[in-house]
């Protein structure tokens, strides 16, 4: 925040939307809301209102929006619509791909879904969009290739016109679930435990529930996380080509208006929403693999020999202290 904040202000344009633009009412403009304050004056001021819950002023019209996180998370509800089922698909799509791959690791099965993969990580989402608008768009009216609100057309066409927006980021997305999965079951089948299991006469089932899907969990699930935040907040251009009204919009005007308020709780909630999730990841691994500990109480304990360390100078001190040897105290 603090590295975001120093940049935009030293380098934006201030967000002045006055209809006067003589020199002098822009100054006056800047003396009242401090923008001509300096900066680590500014970023002071700003951390103090934020920390009081005021996230400062919205100053253009922005719909009419004066409060920032209405005017943050109104939009964010169509962000969320277009990015959590992309998300659920391309999790489920990507890992069952990436499954399939490494079952077949070698063969034409594993070569197509290969080629498939990279062909979406070498394709950008802003290739992809206009590739899939030029096919909405050849089928005569039966594909809706823009975003309808559900107020005016109601929500079944609302559903139809976000599909193709599903679509791009789904496509743009289930490759990294595919690349991941298939790595981890090949390097999974070729360890030395799978060939164990094997020996004692283990069938294919069991060996994928017991022993595959359990180590795969792991660096899957370390993977959800990011790839949904990073999805969150980077559809900035999914959005413009489908003219979806989410947050993406939002951010991307508040860059170059100079709306230093809006870009600053962005940057917090996107920051907040990784690290909340991060925990609740870290905390999610003792459940998936049982031999994952955080703190185990042992002889070796830093915390225990530092305790013992203190007592024990504590007795010397008293000239109490107890050696215990052979199980007699000496």
């Amino acid at each position: 925040m603090t590295i975001v904040y120093l940049l935009t202000a030293s380098f934006a344009d201030i967000p002045y939307t006055g209809g006067d633009t003589s020199p002098e009412t822009i100054e006056a403009w800047k003396n009242a809301n401090g923008f001509n304050d300096p900066i680590i004056v500014r970023y002071g001021n700003y951390l103090k209102d934020f920390f009081t819950g005021n996230f400062g002023k919205v100053y253009s019209n922005n719909n009419g929006f004066t409060y920032i996180p209405n005017l943050f998370f109104k939009p964010l509800v169509w962000t969320l619509l277009i990015t959590f089922p992309a998300f659920i698909i391309s999790a489920i799509f990507g890992t069952f791909l990436g499954i399939v791959a490494g079952y077949n690791r070698g063969t034409w099965i594993d070569t197509s879904i290969n080629i498939f993969v990279v062909i979406f990580i070498g394709l950008p989402s802003f290739v992809i969009a206009p590739i899939i608008l030029l096919i909405a768009n050849a089928s005569n009216g039966l594909i809706i290739s823009e975003f309808q609100y559900p107020d005016i057309q109601g929500w079944a066409t609302t559903i139809k016109s976000i599909i193709l927006p599903i679509i791009t980021v789904t496509l743009g997305s289930l490759a990294g679930y595919t690349i991941l999965v298939r790595n981890q079951i090949v390097s999974i089948l070729t360890s030395n435990h799978i060939l164990i299991a094997k020996s004692k006469g283990l069938n294919q089932w069991d060996i994928f529930w017991k022993h595959i899907i359990r180590n795969i969990l792991i660096p899957l699930i370390s993977y959800l996380v990011p790839s949904f935040i990073i999805l969150l907040s980077g559809n900035i251009i999914i959005e413009q080509f489908f003219n979806v009204p989410g947050t993406s919009n939002v951010i991307m005007q508040a860059f170059p208006n100079g709306e230093i308020n809006v870009v600053m709780f962005s940057i917090f909630f996107f920051s907040a929403l990784s690290m909340v999730g991060q925990i609740i990841l870290d905390i999610s691994y003792i459940f998936i693999d049982p031999k994952i500990k955080y703190f185990e109480d042992t002889k070796t304990s830093i915390i225990k020999n530092i305790n013992n360390k203190i007592k024990r100078n504590r007795a010397i001190k008293n000239n109490t202290l107890i050696i215990q040897k052979g199980g007699e105290n000496v």
